[in-house]
């Protein structure tokens, strides 16, 4: 049996009731677009793993039964390293999110879009593309130095890019009338580009949706129908596809498994495409994690995929700012060393065009790949781990080194067992390095650094073989892409002091750690607090909260930020006591949570009870000068 969509026939007018708490922030979780970054761990979660819900943990028996990708098959792709994603479709007329645009979110999504059904569902009939040239966007990402591309097929909205058997609701039916991702199917076959298809499960507009069952009168296993039967269409339709990339993130059981019957329909899509790869957003593992909108940990073990706007949206917006050069260039660098990918997003316009400034900032990163494409292409990232001045990558007997930042007048790495051999700079200058048992150092004169990303090709006397981990236990804070320490120079002042305790000579150290158990000590208040002063307005991406070892009276902290003191926008709360706790300062933007909040004063407060002190060991703030 095939179950179509009518055009014209929109989803049940059931609307979710939402409660309007938009003013509280674990609220916002479920309120807003949701391209959620996620990640897959087998095992145990790990403290790195933070915020929990962002990482879906499978025991080893669960893991080893599920569906992956042939030996080998992921090689072409971890090579790449970047790749141009495409959000395009009706949304694009009104310049909102595709889907998050239209008006109904059926549960276990929330919130309501700008669009009223009425009008969203009907855009197809303004929808022209009228500069349409599907090889040209084949070119544009050529011209970035994409090595594969992602295609919207169909978003939550339900908006068909294809002339699918399964729904009138298509763009064949619109003024266009033409098989969009034919033509860019059959563009990037002829240029030798893989091409990867986004398919979205999670939809608003099917009469039959209802994965929580709490819709009346919709049958899921008829839209589950409706879904495989897609699948299998876009995959037997259009030549060999390379990825299929999947968007209903597990989300901290947001979404489960079984609303998908996901591992079958793995296997389907493994059936039709036996060496394609599949993203891990059905609540399987599947090939590669995505997380979105940052840059992922450092991963050695498991492939990744950052995914990334050029601007401030995932679908055309005709006034968003476009991220510079030099923004991109950093996180393909980030990403690259962290043992990722980069899938770059562009937002097309109504036309069918790129937009010239999101053109002009990828040929920008493909101009520099063309100069030093050498250190990211075909690579690995390592042996050493990043870190807040950048990281490594290497291919063979040869390691590149990109410093993104460098700490002083010069920059010391942990030591490797291959000896360096020699050291040239590949973006210029000279370069001296010293290695011992227990460090590498590296320096250049100033003028000869690269602002941008300065590169040092290091040969090693045999292949590298292994990753060198750190001393310390992974953190979130390990890489580049939440900047370095901003606390350096901070002060504090706190709502007392217990003279008993507190001794005012230790107070520098609380952003050191230099004291034997604690730094401060307030009298025992109902709501301690301290607020940290880091001397001028700064993007702050995170905080790392040290305890005095055993102690628990902190074990409801909160932190809360603000620019003037005046008005304070809380960040975290501790959900239970630790004695450190790495804390992402974020916000939200397109569809995801990404590090960086401006701001010069942050506090840390006990929420109002009981009497009891406020007394830490250490507090490190993690972000960018502004």
């Amino acid at each position: 049996m095939i179950t179509r969509i009518s055009i014209g026939k929109s989803p049940s007018a059931i609307m979710l009731k939402v409660k309007r708490l938009l003013l509280a922030p674990c609220c916002l979780l479920w309120l807003g677009p949701a391209l959620h970054a996620q990640s897959s761990v087998r095992g145990p979660l790990r403290p790195e793993h933070t915020p929990s819900f962002k990482f879906q943990s499978f025991s080893p028996e669960r893991w080893d039964t599920s569906s992956f990708a042939p030996a080998g098959a992921q090689q072409w792709w971890q090579e790449a390293r970047l790749g141009m994603f495409v959000h395009f479709g009706v949304a694009s007329l009104k310049g909102v999110e595709l889907g998050w645009g239209r008006g109904t979110h059926l549960s276990p999504d929330g919130g309501t879009g700008p669009i009223p059904d009425e009008v969203y569902d009907n855009l197809y009939k303004d929808f022209k593309l009228e500069n349409f040239d599907a090889k040209e966007w084949v070119n544009i990402a050529r011209s970035a130095g994409a090595k594969y591309i992602v295609i919207v097929t169909k978003h939550h909205d339900g908006f068909h890019m294809w002339d699918t058997a399964f729904s009138d609701y298509k763009i064949t039916n619109s003024p266009f009338d033409r098989d969009y991702i034919k033509e860019l199917a059959d563009a990037c076959h002829a240029a030798g580009m893989p091409i990867g298809f986004y398919f979205a499960q999670r939809e608003f507009y099917h009469p039959q949706y209802n994965p929580r069952g709490n819709l009346a009168g919709r049958d899921h296993k008829k839209y589950l129908e409706y879904q495989f039967n897609a699948v299998r269409e876009l995959l037997t339709k259009y030549g060999k596809i390379d990825i299929l990339w999947l968007d209903a993130a597990w989300w901290g059981g947001m979404f489960k498994e079984e609303d998908w019957d996901a591992e079958r329909l793995y296997r389907l899509i493994r059936e039709c495409q036996p060496q394609i790869l599949i993203n891990n957003r059905a609540s399987i593992p599947g090939d590669f994690d995505t997380p979105e909108q940052h840059v992922g940990n450092f991963q050695h073990d498991r492939p990744w995929e950052s995914c990334v706007t050029l601007t401030s949206q995932w679908s055309y917006h005709p006034t968003a700012g476009v991220k510079s050069v030099q923004q991109l260039i950093s996180l393909l660098v980030q990403t690259s060393t962290g043992d990722g990918n980069l899938l770059l997003n562009v937002g097309p316009m109504p036309t069918g065009e790129i937009q010239p400034k999101e053109v002009a900032a990828l040929k920008g990163v493909g101009e520099w790949l063309k100069k030093y494409g050498v250190s990211v292409y075909h690579t690995r990232g390592g042996p050493l781990r990043n870190s807040t001045w950048g990281g490594t990558t290497y291919r063979g007997d040869t390691v590149y080194v990109h410093i993104l930042r460098w700490p002083g007048p010069s920059l010391p790495l942990a030591p490797i067992d291959e000896k360096i051999v020699s050291a040239r700079a590949l973006t210029g200058g000279a370069v001296k390095f010293e290695q011992s048992a227990g460090v590498i150092t590296l320096s250049m004169d100033e003028k000869d650094r690269d602002p941008l990303d300065t590169i040092i090709e290091l040969k090693l006397d045999r292949p590298v073989t292994k990753i060198y981990e750190a001393k310390a236990a992974p953190s979130i804070f390990d890489g580049p892409g939440y900047g370095e320490v901003i606390s350096g120079a901070a002060t504090f002042t706190a709502s007392s002091s217990w003279p008993e305790y507190d001794d005012p000579s230790l107070h520098p150290t609380l952003f050191t750690g230099k004291n034997q158990d604690y730094a401060f000590h307030t009298m025992s208040e109902k709501s301690p607090w301290a607020i940290i002063d880091l001397g001028g307005v700064k993007n702050i991406k995170g905080l790392r909260i040290a305890n005095r070892r055993g102690d628990t009276r902190a074990r409801d902290l909160e932190v809360l930020v603000s620019a003037d003191k005046s008005e304070w926008t809380p960040v975290w709360k501790a959900a239970s006591h630790a004695e450190i706790w790495s804390v992402p300062v974020t916000q939200f933007v397109a569809g995801a949570y990404v590090p960086g909040k401006n701001a010069r004063y942050v506090k840390l407060q006990l929420p109002e009870g009981a009497s009891r002190p406020l007394l830490l060991k250490q507090v490190e703030v993690f972000g960018e000068q502004n």
